[in-house]
């Protein structure tokens, strides 16, 4: 996984951050999804580019920051429910 100290490659899209916990923060760049665990110090992204073709929306559980859903153009909707580890 790549990671990023403090600004991310590119502009985000999407920003999401957890409710449950202010450091959890998802953000959308293109077609990756990247996370920070430390309210947007340092970011990983969570599945390379998979997220084909474009991804366009983000979501975050209320109750569990590791559970996000991620809504792409093609009506094609990803979900993890491990923090980005695995999509399906």
């Amino acid at each position: 996984s790549q990671v990023w100290l403090g600004e991310l490659p590119a502009v985000a899209s999407k920003v999401a951050v957890a409710r449950t916990n202010a450091n959890v923060v998802y953000a959308l760049l293109n077609n990756s999804v990247y996370r920070s665990t430390n309210g947007g110090d340092n970011w990983t992204n969570v599945n390379g580019s998979n997220m084909s073709p474009t991804a366009l929306s983000l979501a975050i559980d209320p109750t569990n920051p590791d559970r996000v859903f991620v809504g792409c153009f093609t009506g094609a909707i990803f979900r993890t429910i491990n923090g980005g580890a695995n999509w399906t």
